[in-house]
């Protein structure tokens, strides 16, 4: 979700969902705080993702050329923002994507 509107709606569903399980109204807001956290990091992440600006570390020169990628080349594969375990876990991971991209001169 990488919205606010997407954010309010994780953080109640959460909310709502821990309430209902655990009965613990403390746990149920602990529960939705972590979640509005995460969605705010994310976002934040995506955000720099797509900001036009050089990275100093590989990690995040790879984030963000996988994330170009995605969005230049082939909109089927590299979903991740923060990671790319995921797209390794769905077989979504583009071997090279990041080199690719690279080698055009976009990085």
């Amino acid at each position: 979700m990488t919205t606010y509107k997407g954010a309010i709606a994780g953080a109640l569903i959460s909310f709502s969902a821990a309430l209902m399980i655990s009965g613990s109204l403390d746990l149920a807001i602990g529960v939705a705080l972590i979640y509005s956290f995460y969605s705010l990091l994310l976002e934040a992440i995506h955000l720099v993702c797509h900001c036009d600006i050089r990275h100093k570390t590989s990690v995040m020169k790879k984030l963000v050329g996988l994330h170009r990628y995605h969005h230049q080349y082939d909109m089927s594969t590299s979903f991740g923002v923060t990671s790319s375990m995921g797209d390794r876990f769905f077989g979504t991971y583009v071997k090279g994507g990041y080199e690719g991209y690279k080698k055009m001169g976009s990085q």
